[in-house]
């Protein structure tokens, strides 16, 4: 729920600065042109927030902008397989200088209404933060309240491509034990391979 900025290679400090809708659970990067953007799950929402400036030493870095993100569900800890430590929102941005270059995307292991486990879900931004698209599940399993799809991450390759790890018990007649899976993305909109 707060931010603080090195600008001496982290020697100090400055003082925390609240980020607005308090977004937790989440993570930071920078786009091609300086812009800070946070993405975590808030009040109600999950949320992604700009700083314009925090990329100016000089000045006392402020958040203009915060965009509520539907993500297809909500972070949710405990039952068999998750735990609470495990729960992210993970943000991260195109810097590959190609037609996506500063695309935003946003991807957590969320519990759809009406569950009680998770799926991997996906959304992106082509304009900034100001919008993003309707939320887009990873694993392609059919729906099985049962099965748990956790702890997912992703990262943007140099060259656009988006790659997605994440835990699935899919394959677990005890609904526990958990394999690796992948899935990648050329197009910046459809996941494959899962």
């Amino acid at each position: 729920m707060q931010f603080q900025r090195s600008t001496n290679g982290g020697v100090t400090w400055q003082a925390p600065i609240i980020i607005p809708n308090s977004p937790i659970y989440g993570t930071l990067d920078v786009d091609t042109n300086g812009n800070l953007f946070i993405g975590g799950e808030g009040i109600q929402h999950f949320y992604c927030v700009r700083s314009s400036n925090a990329q100016i030493g000089s000045q006392t870095p402020t958040f203009d902008r915060s965009t509520a993100v539907n993500m297809g569900g909500d972070l949710g800890g405990g039952g068999s397989i998750q735990q609470d430590w495990m729960d992210m929102l993970f943000l991260a941005i195109d810097r590959s200088g190609g037609p996506t270059n500063n695309n935003i995307y946003m991807l957590a292991s969320v519990v759809p209404p009406g569950r009680s486990t998770t799926d991997v879900m996906f959304v992106r931004s082509t304009d900034g933060g100001l919008t993003f698209s309707a939320p887009h599940k990873i694993n392609d399993d059919p729906v099985n309240p049962s099965k748990w799809h956790w702890f997912g991450t992703f990262s943007v390759a140099p060259n656009g491509r988006l790659d997605a790890v994440w835990y699935d018990t899919r394959n677990a007649a005890n609904n526990t034990d958990s394999q690796l899976f992948y899935s990648w993305s050329t197009d910046a909109r459809r996941y494959l391979g899962a």
